[in-house]
């Protein structure tokens, strides 16, 4: 695991905007935010969409999660 600072990248697109962290809830702030290492995988549109439907009902999503985690949450918050 990089030490700090470390540099994450929005959608983690070298060619995008980017954001300079000092401290893990720097970086966790980033993360939710869709900053992520250089990179890394660009998320589903399915992913996406969940993501959105989560948020609306009120949920902290964390960008890490997928489709199987967010489905989870969003039926945790319907009941």
């Amino acid at each position: 695991m990089q030490e700090f600072p470390k540099c994450l990248y929005l959608n983690g697109d070298v060619e995008d905007e980017f954001k300079i962290v000092f401290s893990p809830e720097e970086e966790e702030a980033m993360r939710f935010d869709g900053y992520a290492d250089a990179g890394a995988p660009k998320p589903s549109d399915e992913v996406i969409s969940l993501e959105e439907q989560a948020a609306a009902l009120g949920v902290k999503v964390d960008k890490r999660w997928g489709v199987e985690r967010l489905t989870a949450e969003i039926e945790k918050a319907k009941a």
